[in-house]
């Protein structure tokens, strides 16, 4: 509506303003047309005088020469007329009259000649005669038509002006009235914008400040206009928004983590239901209290270098320290927090870590009971067995050599799962500490070589070195352990009279190992997984073997120890490629 009314006005006022000019138009043509004529008509009347009047017929009969050229008169009339003719070829009337002037001329020049002889011949018979012909002709060539036709013209020529000047006062009444109208119309769309869209719109701005401030907003707005279609949009935003935040609600009051925010001062300002089941406290009791108030007094230090970490930068790693429950015991706890520079406040995650505390100390248990109370009675059986095999307490026969070495191998075997246990969970635990140096890899190559050159040979399989003088920084006795554990899982699945070979390549900053084998290969869905405890590929002989399923898993953890990586490359019955990256040291041997 606010676009049509002002729209209708413009078209109404400008369909009739173009009236009145196309009225003024055809006013100024019809003045031009009058004036035309009237020029035209008082041309003609002076020419058709000038044709007949201007002849002295004395002068003829006394020279016998005709002393004015009257084929001039005769040649301007008849342009004249078809001038005139051109101007009236709207008014058949007016046509017909300036044919009958035309033609009246043109009888009265031909009997204008006849008299002209006559007076020549001094007929005056045939001169009275002539003579009075040529005054009929004057009444028909300025007939009453002709006449009435310039009177007419004179009269609208002298009317036009004033009716061109009413025209003009017309459009500038007009225009008055369409500047006064299309004031009032501004003045009227205005108080209607002030009033209506004005206050519909301060409606939608409330609105949006209800919503930014999470209160109950306004009503709806009526109708289907845009505001009303903004104001409905404001008020589907409230309800998702409201929803979502129920559904967080739902979500922190019912997490086992407790869920909270501290502000500048370090002072609890929001805390989840969680605090009850895992400190002891009502929320409502933590709620400006100090955060460091509920820190166990040894971790206090610690946990406040942390929170000044957290503010500093944005993504800090999860941190532990302990929290004192209400009844004064200590939990362990794993704190998450994010800094908001904006609101000036942390947010913060405690995950209880009581039960994965107590899962670990229960493992070092078990390793403590693996180290003291397992190996040593393995150590005393496998020494006893090996003493009852050499014939220390009197001589086997073939059978009991065969269940001694049977019962030795299987000793042997679970004292090597032993280690293997115990040196993961050094590393996990970050209780392997390496003695690094700089040692060759001709060296670790030949160690290994020496190491496992019975088992290859019992598998008739050949272990090639190839020689390189580069220098690894590593822990020599853990850089071995990789390469036998690598070389030995070469061997159970490599066949008899095939070669496993070792080879080093130097990079810029590190150095690249590789144990190759000529054995089934393995297929690409299992490589990621080889390294991962207790995995094995399906074979018969690996299942004669035998094998702990840690070899691999010790490997790739000692190499991430060292700051390398470790892969294996590899296509289904084409063997297999080991390769280890270790940091190069950085002075060569020669």
């Amino acid at each position: 509506m606010l676009v049509l009314v002002p729209l209708v006005f413009e078209l109404f006022f400008f369909g009739t303003l173009n009236e009145l000019a196309v009225r003024a138009e055809k006013e100024a043509a019809v003045s031009e047309r009058a004036r035309s004529i009237d020029k035209l008509t008082n041309r003609l009347i002076k020419e058709i005088y000038g044709a007949i009047t201007t002849i002295r017929l004395s002068d003829v009969a006394r020279t016998g020469v005709v002393p004015y050229d009257r084929a001039a008169h005769v040649d301007n009339a008849a342009k004249t007329i078809a001038e005139l003719r051109q101007v009236c070829r709207d008014n058949p009337k007016q046509v017909a009259a300036v044919d009958s002037v035309g033609r009246a001329i043109q009888s009265a020049n031909a009997t204008i000649d006849e008299l002209i002889t006559a007076v020549k011949s001094d007929d005056q018979p045939r001169i009275m005669v002539l003579s009075a012909r040529i005054n009929g002709y004057k009444k028909a060539m300025l007939p009453t038509e002709l006449v009435d036709m310039a009177e007419e013209a004179r009269q609208v020529e002298e009317r036009s002006p004033l009716l061109q000047a009413s025209l003009r006062e017309q459009v500038r009444n007009y225009l008055a009235l369409g500047v006064a109208f299309s004031i009032f119309l501004s003045v009227i769309l205005s108080i209607f914008v002030t009033r209506s869209i004005t206050r519909r719109l301060a409606k939608v701005q409330e609105n949006s400040m209800r919503l930014l401030t999470r209160r109950t907003l306004l009503a709806p707005l009526p109708g289907h206009d845009e505001i009303a279609q903004l104001d409905s949009v404001f008020h589907s935003v409230a309800t998702e928004l409201a929803r979502s935040a129920k559904r967080e609600r739902a979500l922190v009051e019912n997490a086992r983590d407790i869920i909270c925010s501290i502000d500048a001062q370090g002072r609890f300002e929001e805390v989840s239901a969680a605090s009850e089941a895992v400190l002891g406290y009502d929320p409502d009791e933590l709620v400006g209290r100090y955060f460091m108030e509920t820190v166990a007094p040894d971790d206090i230090e610690k946990t406040r270098l942390a929170l000044d970490r957290c503010k500093m930068d944005s993504q800090t790693k999860p941190f532990e320290t302990r929290i004192q429950r209400k009844n004064g015991s200590v939990v362990d706890v794993l704190f998450s927090a994010l800094w908001s520079e904006s609101e000036q406040r942390l947010f913060c995650v405690v995950h209880d870590m009581s039960e994965r505390k107590r899962v670990e100390r229960l493992r070092q248990e078990v390793v403590a009971m693996v180290t003291h109370d397992l190996r040593s009675p393995l150590n005393t059986v496998i020494l006893s067995l090996e003493l009852l095999g050499e014939g220390d307490a009197g001589e086997l026969n073939s059978f009991g050599i065969d269940l001694v070495m049977r019962a030795e191998r299987a000793g042997q075997h679970m004292m090597t799962l032993v280690n293997d246990l115990l040196d993961l969970d050094k590393i996990e635990s970050g209780a392997m500490a390496l003695e690094l140096a700089d040692v060759t890899a001709n060296e670790l190559f030949e160690a290994c070589a020496q190491t496992i050159g019975s088992q290859a040979r019992a598998k008739q399989v050949s272990i090639v070195c190839e020689p390189h003088n580069v220098v690894v920084h590593g822990d020599r006795f853990r850089l071995l352990q990789i390469l036998i554990n690598l070389c030995a899982n070469a061997i159970k699945f490599s066949p008899s009279n095939s070669q496993i070979k070792i080879t080093a390549l130097q990079g810029s900053e590190s150095i690249l190992i590789t144990v190759k084998d000529q054995g089934p290969g393995i297929p690409v869905h299992k490589q990621a997984a080889i390294f991962e405890r207790f995995q094995q590929l399906q074979s018969a002989d690996a299942a004669k073997d035998g094998g702990s399923g840690l070899g691999l898993a010790i490997c790739k953890a000692l190499v991430e120890l060292h700051g390398g990586k470790i892969w294996v490359e590899s296509e289904e019955g084409n063997g297999s490629t080991f390769l280890f990256s270790i940091p190069v040291a950085t002075n060569k041997l020669a």
